[in-house]
């Protein structure tokens, strides 16, 4: 196919209006990104911030997850999805972000910075689909959230995570999340110990 520099020279060689360019460019890099073949390296799963869509996926995939994984009942999707809808009314773009990880153009994790005023921000809804473990890519969300705070001047970063989410608290413990409390709870339909977590920046 040649390189990049060869196939825009080509491109801009034809008589296609702009938008049609740029249907090409995007087809393309679409082709690129399906024909790579290692799932296992982190840095295929580009992160890309919200568009139309990515709300419902935060929902949706919570409540599937959740549910097969640690058999929560419908209540969670319904507390996730509250959540959401107000993270979106309400959506600050100077201190707020959604990110998605995609893989050949399929979303499989996403994490948030949700702004809680007064210097605090909140970490909400890690996630990583089964399929994509174990490469790292849960760090990769991670890094790029802490990294958005800092870069807003946020003072601290707060998160609520549960006691058997073994893999996602070591994470956090690896960015230096400190735990500061923790209480007994029966919620969406299991009993559990939440845990609060913050990270002075």
């Amino acid at each position: 196919m040649g390189n990049k520099t060869e196939i825009l020279k080509a491109i801009e060689s034809t008589p296609l209006t702009i938008s049609e360019k740029l249907e090409v460019l995007s087809a393309m890099e679409k082709i690129r990104t399906l024909l790579e073949k290692d799932e296992t390296r982190a840095d295929i799963y580009t992160l890309r911030t919200m568009k139309p869509g990515d709300l419902g996926y935060v929902a949706t995939s919570h409540a599937l997850l959740y549910a097969a994984e640690y058999q929560f009942d419908h209540t969670f999707e319904f507390y996730v999805g509250e959540a959401v809808m107000a993270f979106a009314k309400h959506f600050s773009p100077e201190k707020e972000n959604l990110w998605i990880a995609e893989n050949r153009f399929r979303r499989m994790g996403s994490i948030a910075i949700v702004n809680n005023g007064n210097g605090v921000a909140q970490l909400r809804w890690l996630l990583v689909e089964a399929t994509a473990r174990g490469c790292g890519l849960g760090e990769k969300l991670v890094e790029t959230a802490v990294g958005f705070a800092r870069e807003k001047k946020y003072e601290k970063i707060i998160l609520m995570t549960i006691d058997f989410l073994t893999s996602a608290r070591r994470i956090y413990e690896k960015f230096g999340f400190a735990l500061v409390s923790s209480e007994k709870t029966v919620e969406w339909g299991r009993q559990m110990t939440i845990e609060y977590l913050e990270l002075k920046l």
